[in-house]
């Protein structure tokens, strides 16, 4: 974790308001990915939880995809007539919805 939490810091250096955080929780290690004060990603136990708080904004909806990228998954948030969704190659296209999540399918250190 510490390796992939070195690299997403290297990421949001220079992006305003957004900050990376490792945690321990039981044992486990947890990286958040914060924009202003919502934790928009959490990354824990090869898993992604997406979170925009409520914030539908083109900032928001980037910072999830440059962590979705940098994870090298598959699904990415977009916008389509005012309505967020999360796009899926295995699968529909489904509505966005606060704390879902995806299955990373390789683990990190």
């Amino acid at each position: 974790m510490k390796s992939l939490q070195a690299k997403l810091k290297k990421e949001f250096q220079t992006k305003a308001a957004t900050c990376v955080q490792l945690e321990s929780i039981g044992g486990y290690e947890r990286i958040r990915i914060w924009y202003h004060e919502t934790p928009v990603v959490t990354i824990f136990k090869n898993e992604v939880s997406l979170n925009n708080g409520g914030y539908e904004t083109a900032t928001t909806k980037s910072r999830i995809n440059q962590v979705l990228e940098l994870l090298e998954c598959s699904e990415r948030v977009y916008q389509k007539s005012g309505t967020w969704y999360i796009s899926r190659l295995d699968a529909a296209d489904v509505p966005f919805f606060n704390h879902a999540k995806i299955s990373l399918e390789k683990s990190e250190d």
